[in-house]
């Protein structure tokens, strides 16, 4: 089942990302997934989690003042690339939801991305950290791109978004 955050597909490029890992019990996925929800709100520190040496993701506000905290909507992503760690795209978060279904023994939480400037209101990126019963997953979903596949969404490919999606879930970092 799709989350309600992931946009309908119209045009351009749709992808779909997912990793998930089984726990011992539905108790052990609820405390793993507190810390994939954690992980994934501290987006500074994602390229760290997923190992990145060529990308580091930076954090601002709307005003595009750095911060050191968890994302909150409204607050800007910049991916920065290559050796001279340019500014190459930033995404505005325009949705952070949390979702609990006792009666199926289900939890999520969901952040939605959008390119800042141009006209790509349609082009997003939702993040879905999934439990279901004793099961946990981190899925990525691209809609609306205009870009090619093999650049997935604005400079990262599928490679690093698999990489990311699999740390949000089993980093020992914290």
């Amino acid at each position: 089942m799709q989350h309600y955050l992931v946009p309908i597909h119209t045009t351009g490029t749709e992808t779909d990302i997912s990793c998930s890992i089984g726990t011992e019990s539905a108790e052990e996925a609820g405390y793993m997934f507190v810390e994939a929800k954690d992980r994934l709100l501290n987006i500074g520190k994602w390229a760290t989690y997923a190992g990145f040496e060529q990308i580091s993701i930076v954090l601002t506000d709307a005003k595009n003042n750095i911060v050191r905290r968890t994302a909150r909507r409204t607050d800007h992503i910049h991916i920065l690339t290559g050796a001279e760690k340019a500014d190459r795209d930033a995404y505005v978060i325009d949705a952070l939801e949390y979702d609990d279904y006792p009666d199926y023994n289900r939890e999520t939480f969901a952040l939605r991305l959008h390119p800042t400037g141009g006209d790509a209101e349609n082009d997003t990126a939702t993040i879905v950290i999934e439990r279901r019963r004793d099961a946990l997953m981190a899925i990525y979903h691209a809609r609306n791109h205009a870009g090619n596949e093999d650049m997935l969404w604005h400079g990262l490919p599928a490679a690093a978004w698999s990489q990311l999606m699999q740390s949000l879930l089993t980093c020992e970092y914290v």
